[in-house]
């Protein structure tokens, strides 16, 4: 079904961008694509005020959440691609 196909790209993509964000190789589409996932992860359970889901919430917030704060996160990465120093894009020669 739709569901276990989702689920098996979620799995394999968060699996994919967090080897890319330790290992700093293709750090910035890595980010890019964190960003793009932790936004959807946002719009479909958002922090409002009053609101209840199935899962318990982990504490009271208005807008901004732990998915927010790492979407952010991922933002300074994109912004500051010091994988180019440290990571494994060094050796890949693309500047």
């Amino acid at each position: 079904t739709a569901v276990t196909v989702v689920d098996f790209l979620n799995q394999w993509g968060l699996v994919a961008i967090g080897l890319g964000l330790m290992l700093g190789l293709l750090a910035r589409p890595a980010a890019i694509a964190g960003v793009v996932l932790l936004a959807l992860y946002w719009i479909v359970a958002p922090p409002f005020a009053g609101v209840t889901y199935v899962m318990p919430a982990e504490g009271s917030y208005v807008l901004v959440n732990k998915v927010l704060v790492e979407l952010g996160a991922l933002l300074v990465i994109w912004a500051f691609p010091t994988s180019r120093m440290f990571g494994l894009d060094r050796f890949r020669g693309i500047k």
